[in-house]
């Protein structure tokens, strides 16, 4: 398999994937220059400079973008934290609207069943 058929860890895709990942790419747009100013006030270099920087990857679960990226940033200062696929942006607004109720759960979580492979 040629190296561009390659993952970002360097595990094969499998035919779908590479087809869903070329789809995907298709969708893919630059948010336009009012956009980012007026929410973000950022330029779109700023934003393709961020995205590189990212490896074109979420900075929480490290996928290839497949769509549009979101920009994750702090609601009350602006500050830009990075840029996130649409699930984990999804993910993360609700665990921010629900904070307390997330943490307390996550206390009581057993984190036990997550274990890498290599340790067992």
């Amino acid at each position: 398999m040629s190296k561009s058929n390659r993952s970002k860890t360097g595990r094969h895709l499998t035919k779908e994937a590479r087809v869903n990942l070329s789809a995907g790419l298709k969708r893919f747009r630059i948010p336009s220059v009012k956009r980012l100013k007026r929410k973000y006030t950022m330029t779109q270099q700023q934003w393709l400079e961020l995205k590189r920087k990212q490896n074109d990857s979420c900075v929480i679960c490290n996928k290839y973008f497949l769509q549009t990226p979101c920009v994750d940033h702090n609601h009350k200062t602006g500050k830009i934290r990075g840029l996130l696929c649409h699930r984990c942006n999804r993910a993360l607004g609700s665990f921010e609207n629900n904070a307390p109720v997330f943490l307390k759960y996550l206390k009581q979580y057993d984190f036990e069943q997550f274990k890498v492979l290599s340790e067992l």
